[in-house]
């Protein structure tokens, strides 16, 4: 089992945070691979919620179903996602701290075969280093675009 822990604190208010995290549209723009997310029941924050998540990575197409199963609204959030290869489950924890939010994000997956469990232990590193990079961007893309990460959606005054 590949297990571990990080966290970005983001010059933003939680509110703010929280609504860049939980919009839909925002997730292709610091998702590794993301090609697009499609809702199949709830919102994103709601327990219970589901969705697909659409990726391409080396010119090859896979899907990962996402469902939260704890919700405690504007603090923490559980979700699971799985797929042929791989089942995952993310902590996320939204704190203030004066000002700014800090985001923690706790991973723990296995590989959904005996021979990719034995090699996720060997990729703990870069998994670890990939999910950092996409907090990186999102504390980025929040901290200089608020809660709306698609410029074409703001409005040009």
């Amino acid at each position: 089992m590949v297990d571990f822990t990080i966290e970005e604190v983001i010059n933003q208010p939680k509110d703010v945070v929280y609504k860049a995290f939980f919009n839909p549209e925002n997730m292709i723009f610091w998702t590794k691979d993301l090609e697009k997310i499609e809702i199949i029941s709830g919102n994103l924050d709601e327990s219970g919620s589901k969705a697909v998540l659409h990726f391409i990575r080396d010119g090859k197409r896979y899907r990962m179903e996402e469902e939260l199963i704890e919700s405690l609204p504007g603090y923490k959030y559980v979700t699971r996602v799985s797929g042929d290869y791989i089942t995952a489950t993310l902590e996320i924890i939204l704190e203030e701290a004066d000002k700014d939010t800090v985001l923690k994000v706790h991973y723990s997956g296995k590989g959904n075969s005996i021979s990719l469990k034995i090699r996720l232990l060997f990729k703990k590193k870069k998994m670890r280093q990939i999910l950092s990079n996409e907090l990186k961007t999102f504390k980025e893309l929040v901290e200089n675009r608020g809660s709306e990460f698609n410029i074409f959606s703001h409005k040009i005054s």
